[in-house]
């Protein structure tokens, strides 16, 4: 009799720790989860490097500091196709190549639907 009851207690507890453990594995394991991805793609942006700028503030005078460099596209002229404009200081430049692969950059204005480059 004794030796029912202890085998029935020891099943009821192994039952109970199994639900805990349920519940403990749905709570934590999205949670670790979480934190992998997101050391995952910390560590991939920190060595996939090709689209990284530095954050420096004091830099040789006349060079640009990069906190302040910004690059986006905008379909400035309405035609469909992307252009790169180069943001720096908050100021909007285009940013464009010449004949022979140079990178040119270029204040331009806009006008009603299209953005044309200053002369």
């Amino acid at each position: 009799m004794q030796n029912k009851i202890v085998r029935r207690r020891f099943e009821e507890l192994r039952e109970k720790e199994s639900r805990e453990f349920k519940i403990f594995a749905s709570i934590s394991m999205p949670i670790l989860a979480a934190v992998c991805g997101f050391g995952y793609l910390c560590d991939e942006a920190y060595m996939n490097r090709s689209n990284y700028i530095p954050r420096q503030n004091e830099v040789q005078r006349d060079y640009a500091i990069p906190t302040g460099i910004k690059i986006r596209l905008e379909d400035l002229d309405g035609n469909g196709e992307q252009e790169t404009i180069f943001s720096y200081d908050k100021r909007d430049y285009l940013l464009k190549i010449d004949s022979i692969g140079r990178p040119i950059i270029q204040n331009y204005k806009k006008r009603n639907t299209e953005s044309v480059p200053k002369e």
